[in-house]
């Protein structure tokens, strides 16, 4: 099994909206979500540091990763993952941990990610998710009602 990310064209934007839109009432039952999610075009703008990418079992979609550059807390950051998403088929087959160590090695540096408080599989999977990828310099912290990770990717 592994895991290969696709950057998504900007052809391939509506897939990915799809995808986005499902996760996006998936993750309402954990709080409130903006559904509009109203960067969402910005990942094709020039000048924008936003990377979306599809994430590829056997060169089947298995979910999604954003990434950008925007701190949650204002620390100085490289890279936040914004949104991250295996579909409901291919979860507990150890592709999300995969998926998520080949996004951070794709971008070395200074990492931020929150998950919403009230996220429980989100709260037991980032943690994992993060060791497995050999991050260094692991923080956590509580801010604003989500729990903050920042670590760095070597």
């Amino acid at each position: 099994m592994t895991v290969t990310l696709q950057p998504v064209a900007f052809e391939a934007r509506h897939e990915l909206r799809a995808l986005l839109d499902a996760y996006l009432i998936e993750l309402s039952q954990y709080g409130e979500v903006n559904l509009e999610y109203p960067y969402f075009d910005a990942y094709w703008q020039e000048g924008e540091q936003r990377w979306a990418y599809f994430l590829c079992n056997e060169s089947k979609v298995v979910g999604f990763a954003m990434v950008n550059t925007v701190s949650a807390t204002g620390h100085a950051i490289d890279f936040a993952m914004a949104e991250f998403s295996i579909l409901a088929a291919a979860r507990r087959a150890g592709l999300g941990a995969e998926a998520a160590s080949r996004v951070f090695r794709e971008h070395p540096g200074a990492w931020q990610l929150s998950i919403m408080r009230a996220n429980l599989p989100g709260q037991a999977f980032w943690p994992r998710a993060i060791a497995a990828a050999g991050a260094a310099d692991v923080a956590r912290l509580e801010h604003e009602g989500e729990t903050i990770y920042e670590f760095v990717i070597r």
